[in-house]
């Protein structure tokens, strides 16, 4: 789940241009997959555990291109609950994001990818070997 703040739609008629972002801010959550890393490339496969996470973040972009591509940093937290216990995770690093994916005059698809250092308070199940 990802929600940004950065959208503005205007049904001209005319296709929808990338938006020259500066900042964002985002809410994600989830459910975290019982399997590795291998198995996230298969989409199909993916079991699903009982730890859970909901946070939020934001991103600034120092690099934001008319043709949709962005590059930045992005930092957030999260809320963690696994087998009933509570963990936070407090994250930042560099992000690139690409807004370039329109579906209709009303609908844009902005996938990113954060690569960086996290901290977290206790480990989910999931995380412990």
């Amino acid at each position: 789940m990802l929600a940004t703040t950065a959208a503005k739609v205007q049904s001209t008629g005319e296709a929808m241009p990338a938006p020259v972002l500066v900042q964002s801010a985002f809410v994600i959550g989830g459910a975290y997959q019982g399997t590795g890393v291998s198995y996230r490339l298969q989409p199909w496969n993916i079991t699903r555990n009982s730890d859970l996470m909901l946070g939020g973040g934001c991103q600034h972009f120092l690099l934001s291109e008319p043709d949709g591509f962005g590059l930045g940093f992005e930092a957030g937290t999260a809320g963690r609950s696994s087998e009933g216990e509570l963990s936070a995770e407090f994250y930042g690093g560099i992000v690139g994001r690409y807004d370039g994916f329109v579906l209709g005059d009303m609908l844009r698809v902005s996938p990113a990818h954060a690569v960086g250092l996290s901290s977290v308070t206790g480990k989910a199940a999931s995380e412990k070997i």
